[in-house]
């Protein structure tokens, strides 16, 4: 009889262990640009003039090379407003500024070609259009809009108004609204394109919320609050921002599992491997805010 116990008890443990083993965890954290301060400093005063500052807005290119991002000083220098579209190659280590009037949000076309991103250089944010390189910037919006994402299928833009969440051609036309809740917004698409994650304050508190594309059968996925989505690219989690960390939320809301880090973490995107995330955090200095690499055990 005892045997027969044992037996069914190793069975379990057979069973059940590879379930808690599939949780996500984080493996280790490092610096984007090097964990070296001295040499960070040295690259960020060469590409920007500034050995510090804040950097933001975190977008993994679709090729897996690049990071495009935002970046603030604490005093702009003539010619600039607050905050510059910067480009970081990971291999090559480089690092250049590609727009500079006050620009943010990156979210890379899936050929890893292009960026849309939101900027006040008017005075009001809209929504615009670049090249990589820099060239070739294209206005898409005129009436107010921010927190532009490129589909998967590169057929298509999601963005935010005061007034929900609107979705367009990626040339511009077409615009047409899929929430309609004030300040609904911070969405990432499903690696399918066929749902859109975004973060709504509908019941109260902001948490986080799945659509379909075309604006049916919204359904809330977090219950003690969420913000900053972004999907992962094999589409089995969402990561989001939840008190000065990052989660990770399955899709039917069903499993959330804590990135715990031991300093602020803020907005991620995931390497297209979904093997990684990048956040920007402050962990080195009090006051400038960096760019971290978690990688995670699965």
């Amino acid at each position: 009889m005892k045997n027969k116990y044992f037996l069914i008890i190793t069975c379990l443990l057979m069973i059940t262990l590879p379930v808690f083993g599939q949780n996500p965890k984080i493996d280790s954290i490092h610096d984007l640009f090097t964990d070296d301060i001295g040499e960070r400093e040295e690259l960020f005063y060469n590409a920007l003039g500034s050995a510090g500052g804040a950097f933001s807005s975190p977008a993994w290119s679709p090729d897996g090379k690049k990071v495009a991002f935002s970046f603030s000083r604490m005093k702009p220098l003539p010619g600039e407003e607050d905050d510059l579209l910067c480009i970081f190659n990971i291999g090559e280590k480089s690092l250049k500024v590609i727009s500079k009037l006050d620009d943010g949000n990156p979210s890379w076309s899936p050929d890893s070609q292009q960026i849309v991103f939101d900027s006040g250089r008017t005075g009001r944010s809209e929504i615009y259009k670049i090249n990589a390189d820099g060239s070739n910037l294209i206005q898409m919006t005129t009436t107010g809009a921010g927190g532009p994402v490129w589909s998967p299928d590169g057929g298509k833009i999601s963005y935010m108004t005061t007034t929900g969440i609107w979705v367009m051609n990626s040339d511009g036309t077409n615009a047409r609204q899929i929430t309609y809740q004030r300040w609904d917004g911070q969405s990432s698409w499903s690696p399918d394109g066929l749902r859109i994650a975004y973060a709504s304050e509908q019941n109260g508190k902001m948490n986080v919320w799945v659509i379909n594309a075309d604006g049916s059968n919204p359904i809330r996925i977090t219950q003690k609050g969420g913000a900053l989505t972004a999907w992962s690219p094999d589409g089995k989690w969402i990561a989001f921002y939840r008190e000065e960390q990052i989660w990770l939320v399955s899709p039917d809301g069903q499993k959330e599992v804590h990135l715990r880090t031991d300093f602020p973490v803020y907005k991620a995107s995931w390497s297209p491997d979904s093997k990684k995330i990048i956040v920007e955090g402050m962990k080195d200095f009090k006051y400038d805010a960096d760019l971290y690499v978690i990688t995670i055990k699965y």
